[in-house]
């Protein structure tokens, strides 16, 4: 693609991937920034853009640290980070990406254990010992190995690197290639001893609720066995998952409206994306023992399950011990009516599970144009309406962060973001306007430098301050907002500016004087 000339030195350990067009350099004592002003330029044609942090001094220029001294990535959304030399923007933009942190402790840096290597999604070599973040690896779903032979491949790697600096190509490449070799062996290891323990840590990180990392653990065992039946099965569990939560929610919810029939109808469908949900299966018995076995439940639970209300009642009116029951048959009408309400009924629940409130606000009022007194409906445009709101005030402060300037926008963001923070589900969403409305805030409680010019004869006021003075140059720090300067000075008009500091800036320049007599 390109080659790095001139002054340019680059460190392959300072660079990692933060997705597929998205490149995070770590500006250090081994990559310097012409390096970085090389790359931006080469890979922009690729479509990919470098993006940058600074490296802390640690212990100096002879100490190897590059970024990946502080950070190794396991999968997607999930990396092994040592916190007390990551950089803030590194941490910052991990949080913005919704990426998982084990973070690891100051003894185990010490032993390597933030030098981790993921073979595959999910699945990293590490050097033995380190429990703690081994631990906290597979309590997340990732599979980790140590041993003899990756601990002589680092060794091997490190006396190809010192053979090739000596100017001994030769000894290099032979070092490098054993290095290469004892990688493989551990890699081929690993699979069989491991692909029980893959399921495992996926059936928990499921049982959970850590879908991602389940995803992770289920597809890693899937790749060490392409036929596994557990493996397929997980994987399809999880991506029935968008469907299956708000069906459980709302099988709760009928619950403890006492609907019965609404709740059995939710558990069945439940199952019959998850069979093994565990809070379904319970569900169901519950709501059959409410129910009961007689043939008038049973007309209620095929004819209206789904709805607990006035289309419900109509089917009830046709029990076996009515006129029209002795005709065997609910009528067609109202039975057609009870489909095409839990025919919408899915695609409201269909459209919330994919964070859609709008959509979803529109298919309840749909319904209840049609039966204001469908429960189910009532509650789905309250939850609806009330999750569209939250995320279209979330959006605002997102889409216009100037907003933040202001004490009580900053206060409506707190109490927005502890809002969100008791949503239950809460997706992916609605995680990450938090996680970007988290990284604004900071900047707006931080100072910023404002540097006044004036003529040395006007009074310059800033009245919300009480700060005033007359002078040439002076120097203040205000926090992010709105200011009224104000210029006076005898026998000229006053000058009044409304200015706006905004965050993330060194320096702000502003010039008030009075310049036109009376």
């Amino acid at each position: 693609t390109g080659r790095l000339d001139g002054t340019a030195r680059a460190d392959g350990g300072d660079f990692i991937w933060l997705d597929d067009h998205t490149l995070l350099a770590g500006r250090s004592y081994r990559t310097n920034a012409e390096a970085l002003r090389q790359l931006r330029e080469i890979l922009a044609a690729e479509g990919v853009e470098v993006q940058s942090v600074d490296l802390p001094h640690d212990r100096g220029p002879d100490y190897v640290l590059h970024l990946m001294s502080v950070i190794s990535p396991v999968a997607d959304d999930l990396a092994v980070v040592y916190r007390p030399l990551a950089p803030v923007a590194l941490l910052q933009e991990l949080a913005a990406r919704g990426v998982r942190v084990i973070g690891v402790p100051a003894d185990e840096y010490e032993t390597m254990a933030c030098n981790v290597l993921a073979i595959r999604p999910g699945v990293v070599i590490m050097v033995d010992g380190n429990p703690v973040t081994r631990a906290a690896l597979e309590a997340r779903g990732a599979a980790a190995w140590g041993g003899f032979e990756f601990n002589e491949a680092k060794m091997r790697s490190a006396e190809a690197l010192g053979a090739d600096e000596a100017g001994n190509p030769g000894f290099a490449a032979k070092r490098l290639a054993e290095a290469q070799g004892l990688l493989n062996a551990v890699e081929k290891r690993a699979p069989a001893a491991q692909l029980e323990p893959q399921l495992a840590a996926a059936e928990r990180a499921l049982a959970a609720g850590r879908m991602q990392a389940a995803k992770q653990a289920f597809e890693a065992a899937q790749r060490m066995d392409p036929t596994n039946r557990k493996a397929a099965e997980g994987l399809q569990r999880i991506h029935n998952i968008d469907a299956l939560r708000p069906l459980l929610a709302d099988a709760a919810n009928a619950e403890g409206a006492g609907d019965a029939a609404r709740a059995l109808g939710d558990y069945k469908q439940s199952l019959a994306l998850d069979p093994k949900n565990g809070q379904a299966i319970a569900g169901l018995a519950r709501a059959r023992a409410a129910l009961g076995d007689d043939g008038h439940t049973r007309a209620s639970e095929s004819g209206a399950a789904a709805l607990g209300t006035r289309e419900a009642e109509n089917v009830r009116d046709y029990s076996p011990e009515g006129a029209q029951g002795t005709a065997g048959a609910v009528p067609v009408e109202a039975a057609q009516r009870a489909r095409s309400y839990e025919s919408a009924r899915q695609r409201a629940v269909s459209l919330e599970a994919q964070e859609r409130w709008d959509e979803a606000l529109t298919e309840y009022e749909t319904v209840l144009k049609s039966d204001p007194a469908l429960a189910f409906a009532q509650q789905g445009k309250a939850r609806s309406a009330a999750r569209a709101f939250l995320a279209q005030r979330l959006q605002a402060l997102i889409d216009r962060p100037e907003q933040l300037a202001s004490a009580t926008a900053r206060a409506d963001a707190l109490a927005l973001i502890e809002n969100a923070d008791e949503q239950n589900p809460s997706g992916p969403v609605l995680r990450s306007q938090v996680a970007r409305l988290q990284i604004l805030l900071p900047a707006f409680d931080k100072p910023v430098h404002l540097a006044l010019m004036s003529d040395g004869a006007t009074r310059v006021a800033i009245p919300s301050i009480g700060f005033s003075g007359v002078f040439s140059q002076r120097e203040i720090q205000l926090k992010p907002g709105k200011y009224t300067v104000i210029g006076t000075r005898d026998g000229y008009r006053d000058v009044k500016r409304d200015v706006t500091i905004a965050p993330g800036e060194d320096v702000q320049t502003i010039s008030v004087s009075c310049g036109e007599p009376i």
